[in-house]
């Protein structure tokens, strides 16, 4: 690992607190983003099945537009 990385990480280190949206530096979150927080989705993609899709596409696709919730694609190992 090169110099440029270590200073990039450190960045990145230093920056975790801003964006952090369970508020685990005890600030008070946004009222939309509490909300979205709140009312989570969760989707799951397996190409071999036993999930909510087999494709990518097809998870972000049921997604509707417009979307206030927050929405967390699990994708599985496989080829897609």
């Amino acid at each position: 690992m090169g110099l440029g990385m270590i200073s990039s990480l450190a960045i990145h280190v230093a920056n975790v607190d801003k964006w952090n949206v369970n508020g685990a530096t005890g600030q008070s979150l946004d009222f939309k983003l509490r909300q979205a927080e709140s009312n989570r989705m969760n989707i799951t993609v397996n190409p071999n099945g036993g999930a909510d899709f087999k494709t990518i596409t097809e998870a972000i696709n049921s997604i509707p537009a417009p979307n206030s919730r927050r929405v967390v694609v699990f994708i599985a190992p496989g080829l897609y």
